[in-house]
């Protein structure tokens, strides 16, 4: 698609096959609907390089589908939402989310490059930062909200930028590397919990507002947090 598709139907797109959708254009979705797939064993692939877009108070939801971002742009308008519900996706560098509405990332996704965040949440399942090679990471440019799951892989928190940390959700570091070089913002009495080696690194700001604990979940190898000369906690 090098042009505009307007989805006004609340019926699922549904692909399989080994199906794929090249969007360069516009794919912009004005009723609720979601991105599926019918032959999990041959899963359909919704790869994005242009803008893809929630909008007229609709929610977008995506599915089984596997979704591949090359650096596109996400948009969620206002009271519109993105659910990324369907484990399967992957954000390579120079993606965008942006808009009024909501990003809300309930199950795995990968992240890679600089990738730059407007209400964005992560609310559960695993988030893995780097494209898993070595030295690739995860650096997040923008507010970010996480009320649940897991961070995995490498991940930087770039200097303005800010993770709130808020609700009874378990959040734990399963391995990898986060440097924050920002502000990390805790305000949640859930444990911080880490594991396989998992270490942070604080160059910013680290600010508890609840009673929390920083705690080794119990699996692999013992975390490490790192307060750096710049850091602050």
């Amino acid at each position: 698609n090098d042009g505009v598709v307007i989805w006004n139907s609340g019926a699922a797109f549904q692909g399989g096959e080994s199906a794929s959708f090249l969007n360069r254009g516009l794919f912009e979705a004005q009723a609720s609907t979601t991105l599926t797939t019918y032959s999990p064993s041959a899963r359909n692939t919704f790869i994005n390089a242009g803008t893809l877009r929630s909008t007229n108070g609709a929610t977008l939801t995506i599915g089984s589908t596997a979704l591949a971002s090359q650096g596109g742009t996400f948009e969620a308008a206002v009271d519109s939402s993105i659910a990324y519900l369907g484990g399967f996706a992957q954000f390579e560098n120079g993606t965008r989310f942006t808009g009024a509405g909501t990003h809300v990332f309930s199950n795995d996704a990968r992240f890679a490059g600089t990738i730059t965040i407007a209400n964005v949440t992560f609310a559960g399942g695993t988030q893995t930062g780097g494209g898993g090679s070595s030295g690739s990471i995860a650096l997040l440019l923008g507010p970010l909200a996480w009320t649940g799951g897991n961070l995995q892989g490498n991940w930087e928190i770039a200097a303005g930028s800010v993770v709130d940390v808020s609700g009874p959700g378990t959040k734990r570091q399963t391995g990898g590397s986060i440097v924050n070089n920002g502000s990390f913002v805790w305000d949640s009495a859930v444990a911080f919990q880490g594991g396989n080696g998992a270490t942070f690194t604080n160059n910013g700001l680290f600010e508890a507002r609840t009673s929390t604990q920083l705690a080794y979940l119990g699996a692999g190898a013992r975390n490490g947090f790192t307060n750096s000369a710049s850091g602050t906690v």
